[in-house]
């Protein structure tokens, strides 16, 4: 991931994470002439898209209840509330 060609192809990205901070991963891994490849965004902290998947088949006061029972763990750095 640090060699200077992997680099220089764009086949390494290093970029900021949610809760982790920097990482190395790999780049998008098709290379068009035409149409440039903009990498996705970071993977968010396992459980911050908890609320959001929840409210579409549970209320409020559900999901605030699996929040308190420990069976839904919202990262402080989601910057989620409920």
């Amino acid at each position: 991931m640090n060699d200077l060609v992997a680099k220089a192809f764009s086949m390494s990205l290093t970029r900021d994470h949610d809760g982790v901070g920097s990482v190395t991963t790999n780049g998008p891994s098709a290379h068009l002439s035409r149409t440039p490849l903009v990498p996705g965004k970071p993977a968010a902290v396992p459980g911050a898209d908890g609320i959001s998947v929840l409210s579409n088949i549970m209320d409020t006061n559900e999901i605030t209840a699996l929040i308190e029972q420990g069976a839904l763990v919202v990262p402080v750095s989601a910057g989620v509330t409920v």
